[in-house]
């Protein structure tokens, strides 16, 4: 016995979304519709092991990392697998899919996105934590790919998620009871374009200050280089009747104390106690505010042994090679504070200030010192006590080194103060919520009153399931 279809009405109930369960007003002629009602297919992907993945296989294979948290396709890291050619129709992406992860950390599952074929001329497949969704006709699957990234979208998903924080999930079946806003078919394309215009300005602001950055770095690297060579002080010793008398000595000449290896502690012993610095607490030169810095538990000896005092300088000894030894001084130290394993400790004589030597070890020179004799191992990248021992420093006079660290702090000052009026990367992806918040309450001047209501839209598409 043939299942009985359902009525229009019947069709037009299950989707719409009733008055008292509606998240918010939007505008006359848009009505909010379940995500379930609005599919007309949906597929999980092909399941294959990491031993059928390679770069040789037949075709591109989106994995969940290929979707990124802001709503974007990333295909510069895809895998490929093989897969028998009779299975491709089913399996292969087509241009406007709507792409959804359904399972993953709880901080990344539910990330989304839409598939074009305009950065590839192959088939491309989908992995089993991705849920292909194609919509009937008359609904854009950018829209709903956008308010799904939009605050709200993002709190909706969070409600249905279920699991622990390492693997979370949601389900299609949960999925499909999420509220979409739904306006008219045109006024669908005018918020698309609209956002997408919106977003490009944006990403051209963003590139704007990241070239400037870029100009910025390049800028003080030129500026230090010039600074240990002697050239930054040449028109102060012409001014002061000095020659240029400079020293290379080894950095073991200008050490009191160490180099000393930090202290390993099993992750039980951290939560509270005294403060340690890590490898990722500090960067070119500083510390991060000491409030931020981890707690562990140690004893009265390791606390003497460890313990860290104002001008000692610290270089991380093992790490990628992009980071290996990066260093900073302990200036401002509020209360005892230790420092971990991968970080080696040095105490200066009075030879050099340490805040022209810390300067230093953080110019390309010192760094390429600091480096020359690493050690290469997969994916990181280490140096010895004997390494940093061997460092060369380029050492003028105590008074030249105070000129030099006076110039450097006037003109690391002027260029702070103006990259100030270029940190405002945090405020763009703020900027970015915004829009689509007021795209999906219809704040985006793309209403049109005269267009037919998105209840007769529906009713278009859901009668081709009563034929």
């Amino acid at each position: 016995m043939s299942k009985k279809k359902k009525t229009i009405d019947e069709l037009l109930e299950e989707a719409l979304v009733p008055e008292e369960e509606q998240p918010y007003t939007i505008p006359e002629g848009w009505i909010w519709v379940r995500f379930g009602c609005l599919i007309k297919e949906s597929k999980l992907g092909l399941v294959r092991s990491s031993k059928e993945q390679a770069i040789d296989k037949q075709f591109p294979y989106l994995k969940m990392n290929n979707i990124t948290i802001d709503g974007r396709l990333d295909l510069s890291n895809l895998v490929r697998v093989d897969l028998k050619k009779e299975e491709l129709y089913q399996n292969e992406l087509k241009d406007g899919d709507f792409l959804f992860n359904t399972r993953n950390s709880v901080e990344l599952v539910g990330k989304s996105t839409i598939f074009s074929d305009e950065n590839t001329d192959e088939p491309v497949l989908f992995n089993n934590n991705i849920l292909r969704v194609r919509f009937l006709r008359n609904v854009n699957s950018y829209l709903v790919n956008y308010y799904l990234n939009s605050p709200y979208g993002k709190s909706s998903l969070n409600n249905i998620k279920s699991g622990t924080t390492n693997v979370s999930a949601i389900y299609a079946k949960n999925l499909n009871t999420i509220s979409i806003p739904l306006p008219p078919l045109n006024e669908q394309k005018s918020i698309v374009e609209k956002v997408e215009q919106l977003f490009k300005r944006i990403e051209e602001v963003k590139q704007l200050i990241v070239e400037a950055k870029e100009t910025f770095e390049f800028r003080r690297a030129a500026i230090l280089n010039k600074a240990f060579c002697g050239e930054l002080t040449k028109k102060w010793r012409k001014e002061n009747s000095l020659d240029f008398n400079w020293e290379e000595k080894r950095l073991e000449d200008l050490i009191e104390y160490g180099p000393q290896n930090g202290l390993y502690k099993p992750q039980k012993a951290y939560g509270t106690g005294v403060l340690i610095v890590r490898i990722d607490n500090f960067y070119d030169g500083k510390i991060n505010d000491w409030q931020t810095l981890k707690r562990l538990q140690l004893d009265t000896r390791e606390m003497e042994i460890y313990g860290l005092k104002n001008n000692d300088l610290i270089i991380n000894r093992v790490n990628s090679i992009e980071y290996l030894g990066k260093s900073a001084l302990v200036r401002n130290l509020i209360e005892p504070c230790v420092f971990e394993s991968n970080v080696m400790r040095i105490g200066l004589n009075g030879e050099v200030i340490p805040e022209y030597l810390i300067k230093y070890l953080n110019s390309s020179r010192g760094l390429q010192e600091l480096r020359k004799n690493a050690k290469h191992a997969v994916n990181q990248a280490s140096i010895n006590q004997q390494d940093v021992k061997n460092v060369l420093v380029p050492l003028p006079s105590k008074e030249e080194q105070e000129e030099i660290e006076r110039i450097l702090n006037v003109l690391f000052e002027t260029e702070q103060n103006a990259m100030s009026h270029f940190n405002v990367l945090e405020k763009l992806e703020i900027l970015k919520k915004s829009i689509l918040s007021k795209a999906f309450r219809g704040e985006l001047g793309t209403n049109d009153p005269s267009e037919e209501s998105a209840i007769e839209l529906l009713k278009e598409v859901l009668q081709e399931q009563v034929k």
